[in-house]
């Protein structure tokens, strides 16, 4: 049996499916359906698109030939979600409600809003707009183990090679291995930043603000307060230091001379009354008399005198 192959205007019909019926579906269906690529204008643009189609249909008269136009600057269906969107965000009303209110009868419907839709619905079928996006393997790898490289404004997938991933940030190219050896070209030779790239938490630096040449590695987590170990009290202090590849390692006890030479500046600075002894231990009436002593600062507000005991003793060496 010959398979017959038909055209989106003739499934509509076999449907008794209306041009007014059929814009609805681009409209509200087509548009969700969308999986993969985005739109062709800028904000600007998309403004500007938007309030000339509401001068278009609002008032008395309806200028038909300003609304083909406005859709006709649509280049494919992202662009006109965007221009949707946006006509609500500023209107408060639908699109489609407000040209449902001016345009009667399906030839109106057709030469002045399906045209233009269908071919920017085409643009985008054309383009696999509605298909699902299948990532090389190097470059799903790479974005696996770096997801904040895709965090990043202006990424851009260039292409993926013997295990390099090649984007773009903006203007400026970049290229990361699978091991986080992270390089940038300048214009003639490909250099590599000094440390491995890392993504730690939920906030990431813009890769375009690294300086190759002043910051040791591509540090993409800044927003992300490092939290240091809790220390115990042990009454002594514990130095070790070590050369070649390990690191220095120093732990400072919270009580002993440093918490007495504390102590003792406290009760220098007339709050000894509160303090008590000063007997090198960290306790309640230490934590009270350093609050004391910020709040005559101005450095504490009510709010905050409820937790400050506890940050006392847990982060000691902030107040010394």
């Amino acid at each position: 049996m010959k398979k017959i192959k038909l055209t989106e205007s003739q499934v509509s019909k076999l449907l008794n499916e209306g041009s007014y019926d059929t814009i609805k579906r681009i409209y509200y269906t087509d548009i969700k359906n969308l999986k993969s690529g985005k739109g062709t204008l800028d904000g600007t643009a998309i403004r500007g698109i938007a309030n000339n189609l509401y001068d278009a249909i609002k008032g008395m008269g309806t200028d038909n030939d300003a609304i083909t136009a406005n859709l006709n600057k649509c280049v494919n269906l992202h662009d006109f979600k965007n221009v949707r969107n946006k006509f609500y965000s500023m209107y408060n009303e639908k699109l489609l409600n407000w040209l449902d209110d001016d345009i009667d009868g399906d030839g109106e419907w057709t030469t002045t809003v399906l045209r233009p839709l269908q071919r920017i619905y085409d643009a985008s079928k054309d383009a696999g707009h509605f298909n699902e996006v299948v990532q090389d393997d190097t470059e799903k790898n790479i974005m696996g183990k770096f997801p904040c490289l895709g965090d990043t404004p202006g990424y851009k997938f260039a292409r993926a090679k013997n295990g390099i991933l090649y984007f773009k940030v903006n203007s400026d190219d970049y290229a990361v291995k699978e091991d986080g050896t992270l390089m940038k070209h300048d214009g003639s030779k490909w250099n590599s930043f000094p440390e491995k790239t890392k993504c730690v938490g939920a906030k990431y630096q813009d890769v375009s603000e690294q300086d190759i040449n002043e910051v040791g590695g591509i540090d993409l987590s800044p927003g992300v307060e490092k939290v240091e170990p809790e220390v115990k009290s042990t009454g002594t202090t514990n130095n070790t230091t070590t050369t070649g590849d390990t690191k220095t390692k120093s732990t400072t006890a919270t009580s002993g001379g440093s918490v007495s030479d504390f102590q003792q500046k406290l009760k220098d600075a007339g709050f000894g009354a509160s303090l008590g002894a000063v007997d090198g231990r960290l306790g309640p009436k230490t934590a009270k008399a350093a609050m004391e002593f910020i709040k005559s600062k101005g450095l504490l507000s009510e709010t905050d005198e409820l937790s400050l005991n506890e940050q006392i003793s847990q982060n000691f060496k902030r107040f010394l």
